[in-house]
């Protein structure tokens, strides 16, 4: 198995086998924020970084997510973004150590994620880390009467 950040000038070799990976994530309560294009276009252009798992061997990609790095005002931390694939408790600790190492390296005091409630339990289960849920993310569809009237 291979975890490995995947260099700008490799994405389009590897965006078909990574899309549908991906795409499950952005398809799911996420998917007002954004589309799997927007998320092609933004590892094309830096903004995100693309991580993925691969079989050694055979190369096929078993897991995928990207990640960027946010600065708030208090702290900077490595945001993992959008998260899709197989098999998680294979690959997950290698992850989590690699992940480390790169947000480190960029000058973050954290990583974090806004995830379905299952990824705290799961991430807890899976690393020997103490993922902590800090807040739930939540929203309200304004129609375009409201919108309009705002105006």
């Amino acid at each position: 198995m291979i975890v490995s950040l995947v260099p700008t000038e490799m994405l389009p070799k590897v965006w078909a086998q990574v899309a549908p990976l991906i795409g499950k994530s952005v398809d799911g309560p996420a998917a007002f924020r954004t589309t799997i294009l927007d998320i092609y276009d933004w590892c094309l252009k830096g903004k995100y970084s693309l991580w993925i798992v691969a079989d050694q061997e055979t190369k096929k990609i078993s897991a995928a997510w990207v990640t960027t790095v946010v600065i708030h005002p208090a702290y900077k931390a490595l945001s993992i973004q959008y998260v899709g694939g197989d098999a998680l408790e294979t690959w997950i600790k290698e992850a989590m150590t690699i992940l480390k190492r790169f947000a480190v390296d960029c000058g973050c005091s954290a990583i974090e994620a806004c995830a379905r409630e299952g990824w705290v339990r799961k991430l807890k289960k899976e690393t020997d880390d103490e993922w902590q849920r800090v807040s739930v993310l939540i929203r309200l569809e304004l129609d375009e009467a409201v919108s309009i009237a705002a105006e």
